[in-house]
């Protein structure tokens, strides 16, 4: 579906004039049911709810009294071991769940829920890079004070995988017997979840990060990518395949790494085709501006917010993080517009009162206004535009309506004009001159199957120019056309006409 959607935001319009005339009618196709609803909708609705489950549980914070009994929580992680004590105290507990909330021992199927309903896939995979040493780039005698660097490009990554069905107790004893995998040369430690609900149903992703910086600090972090279970036509592949790689599990745990790599594959997939659909959505915004250039007022529209967005930066890049770059100053600027911004953020600082002031009253009390004149008065010249062709094509009508009237009414009355001019009227041979010349039949030596030609209408009048002749043909076969039509039963009349293709005459009749 997205990238349907990119296709129709990127392409060319498609109901213009000039192409549909083009256009051949060509036969509607034939679409199956299932395809359609897979194009129109997709169940989004609750994939929020999916990842929200999953993150409440595993990436959890809070600011509340922290004591010797309280569990450690992921974006509460300082050190080396505070991550011990989230990985024994918080994180297996809430995985590697064997039993129900009154240790009553749950179903092997249920083994392993995150949250009650989101099922471990395989199993949980950590990632550890370790650095390796190096000399510091330091002066020699700071060198001999500190010792030995950790180069953070020579890096090795180890990697294992717990399987789901291990209780609490097991995957504590395995991250124990690991040792001293967690030191000063560990650089990131990636926790991979992957989990289906069923419930739902969908995919969740998760991916819990903790960078060890070299400042001496760890930054945690977390992502989650949920994804409905038919968004790739594949899916029910992938599910086979996570059948047959769990009954693997019993023999070598090391068999679900390529599954929870598959999983990881799949959410990139997922991630990527949102990011497509933001790009096509900021491309589509690029065109609207680029349409700005082209009208006065909307190009001082979008040249005095660009002013005003760098402005802002510059004015408080350095003091307020809601300035402190171009991208994150449009969004607070694009707040201010509707009232979602806290002026005390700015309010100490130089001149705040003074952008905030023009700021306002440019976006509110102007460009608004101006915004609003210019769709009034689109819709003024759209609505001319129709008045006029409605018009035009009265006027066509009406010029039909006279030339026929005006044909009937000169061919009643004899003009003591030239030859021409009682032959020749609006631009082809007079009908009521042709119809008697054609019926007395003196001029032509006729054959058993006559025939009129451009040229055989030239010998009959000599007056006349080629173009009104073949207007005269024309204007025949329009003729002979409607009475087929009319008449389509009938194969002969009282005058013998037809119609035939010649290698020296292109039209005759």
């Amino acid at each position: 579906m997205v990238l349907t959607d990119m296709y129709v935001i990127l392409s060319p319009d498609p109901c213009a004039t000039e192409e549909k005339e083009k256009e051949k009618k060509l036969p509607s196709p034939t679409i199956a049911v299932h395809d359609a609803l897979d194009v129109l909708w997709h169940d989004f609705h609750n994939t929020w709810d999916l990842s929200h489950a999953v993150l409440t549980t595993l990436a959890s914070s809070g600011g509340d009294t922290i004591t010797d009994e309280s569990p450690v929580k992921l974006l509460n992680i300082e050190a080396i071991p505070d991550i011990l004590k989230w990985l024994n105290g918080t994180f297996v507990p809430q995985v590697f769940v064997t039993a129900d909330p009154y240790d009553e021992r749950l179903p092997e199927n249920e083994w392993g829920r995150i949250a009650t309903y989101n099922q471990v896939l395989g199993g949980v995979s950590f990632d550890v890079t370790q650095m390796h040493k190096h000399d510091c780039k330091s002066e020699k005698f700071l060198r001999t004070v500190y010792g030995d660097c950790y180069d953070p490009e020579d890096v090795v990554v180890y990697e294992f995988v717990i399987p789901y069905y291990y209780t609490s107790t097991e995957a504590a004893q395995i991250l124990e017997e690991r040792g001293s995998w967690l030191n000063a040369s560990t650089k990131e430690l990636l926790i991979t979840v992957p989990a289906l609900n069923s419930e739902i149903p969908g995919y969740v992703v998760t991916t819990l990060e903790l960078d060890f910086r070299g400042g001496g600090y760890i930054k945690p972090s977390f992502t989650t990518t949920p994804m409905p279970v038919n968004l790739f036509p594949n899916t029910n592949t992938i599910v086979l395949d996570i059948l047959r790689i769990t009954d693997l599990q019993d023999r070598n745990s090391d068999a679900l790494a390529p599954l929870i790599d598959l999983l990881k594959h799949i959410a990139r997939l997922s991630v990527v085709m949102r990011l497509l659909a933001a790009a096509a959505v900021f491309i589509q915004g690029l065109r609207v501006l680029n349409t700005f250039r082209n009208h006065m007022g909307l190009s001082v529209i979008s040249r005095s917010v660009l002013k005003l967005f760098a402005a802002g930066t510059v004015l408080f890049g350095s003091h307020v993080d809601e300035f402190s770059s171009l991208l994150i100053s449009i969004t607070t600027c694009i707040n201010m517009v509707f009232g979602e911004f806290d002026f005390d953020v700015i309010r100490d600082v130089h001149y705040a009162v003074f952008f905030y002031w023009s700021f306002m009253a440019l976006e509110t009390f102007v460009l608004l206004n101006i915004l609003l004149a210019i769709v009034v008065e689109a819709y003024s010249e759209e609505k001319k535009k129709k008045e006029r062709t409605k018009w035009w094509t009265f006027r066509r009508v009406l010029a039909n309506l006279f030339r026929k009237v005006a044909v009937k009414i000169v061919d009643h009355f004899q003009s003591p004009s030239t030859e021409r001019s009682q032959v020749v009227f609006w631009g082809r041979i007079r009908s009521k001159k042709l119809r008697c010349v054609l019926e007395s039949g003196n001029s032509l030596e006729w054959t058993r199957d006559p025939i009129v030609t451009v040229e055989r209408l030239g010998q009959l009048f000599p007056c006349t120019s080629k173009l009104e002749r073949e207007n005269t043909m024309k204007y025949l076969v329009a003729g002979m056309c409607h009475d087929l039509g009319k008449h389509s039963d009938s194969t002969s009349g009282d005058v013998a006409v037809s119609v035939s293709k010649d290698k020296n005459d292109t039209d005759q009749i």
